[in-house]
């Protein structure tokens, strides 16, 4: 049986370009680890490279943003007529599923922790449904992402996700359409994500890589508790890390020095605006000038 996964990407100055930058996919590891050992799975960054046409694939997931839509239904149209059955996930298929199923064999509506294992279910019997919406997020669901199979397509290779989602509502934030919510992983499922990512580093000729990681978070910063104890349970493995955070975190002198402390050396953080009015009227009401 033979699995892609492809993290569809189209240059916004639709020169054809590739963006091999800091910040790459990592929705294919992730569902990659969600399906079962003994698959011959291929992952693919569009973002890094461009697929390889000449690959057969049974069953091929596709998983785009907005603006990356049509170029994900043209490569979803081409495996088809391949003979593969095609799967569209992420934040287009979450908003417009209706839109979508005409162009793949089936569309996913939220997380993939309880939909992937329950679509390949069904494709190997044969009994793809058309749509599939994910249950409540459980983290212990969460398995670690198979770091293995995106070596040669990562700036970064450690890579780790602590938490999903954002408690605010941004009016012009794709999450804020998606629905608010602010989910957390333990500390220790953290660092044992770490750790997995530093044991695949053979392939790489600078080693320092082992010790500079990238934080996946939309916004580490949304529950000080969590923030708390990630920071504590961090400087024993010895990382220097970033990440997205909200402003409010900036102001907080304990905070800064618990995520200095930590490991933390670059934080990423949206101001928009110095404007009042202009805050308000996009509901980013942590941001106080």
């Amino acid at each position: 049986m033979k699995v892609g996964i492809i993290a569809v990407y189209t240059d916004h100055q639709r020169r054809g370009a590739h963006h091999r930058g800091v910040l790459q996919p990592q929705i294919g590891p992730l569902i990659a680890a969600l399906l079962p050992p003994g698959i011959d799975i291929h992952i693919c960054n569009d973002t890094w490279d461009d697929p390889d046409w000449n690959r057969h694939y049974d069953l091929l997931f596709l998983s785009c943003l907005h603006s990356d839509f049509d170029r994900a239904r043209q490569i979803s149209h081409y495996w088809r007529r391949r003979g593969a059955k095609t799967v569209l996930g992420g934040n287009f298929a979450s908003n417009y599923p209706q839109l979508c199923a005409p162009h793949f064999d089936a569309v996913v509506v939220g997380d993939p922790e309880s939909t992937v294992p329950r679509l390949w279910t069904d494709f190997t019997h044969g009994d793809l449904q058309p749509l599939y919406v994910c249950g409540p997020y459980d983290p212990k669901q969460t398995p670690t992402p198979r770091y293995d199979l995106v070596l040669d397509q990562q700036v970064m290779p450690v890579s780790v996700e602590t938490s999903r989602g954002c408690p605010f509502t941004c009016e012009f934030c794709a999450l804020t359409a998606l629905g608010t919510r602010y989910q957390t992983r333990p500390a220790a499922a953290v660092v044992a994500d770490i750790a997995a990512a530093r044991n695949c580093q053979s392939r790489f000729a600078f080693w320092p890589r082992r010790n500079i990681a990238g934080f996946y978070d939309n916004n580490i910063g949304g529950s000080k508790k969590h923030l708390i104890e990630l920071c504590d349970a961090l400087p024993p493995v010895g990382l220097y890390w970033g990440v997205c955070t909200a402003f409010n975190s900036l102001r907080d002198d304990d905070t800064l020095a618990r995520l200095a402390r930590a490991g933390c050396r670059c934080l990423f953080v949206g101001l928009e605006s110095f404007n009042p009015a202009a805050l308000d009227a996009m509901g980013k009401r942590q941001n106080v000038i």
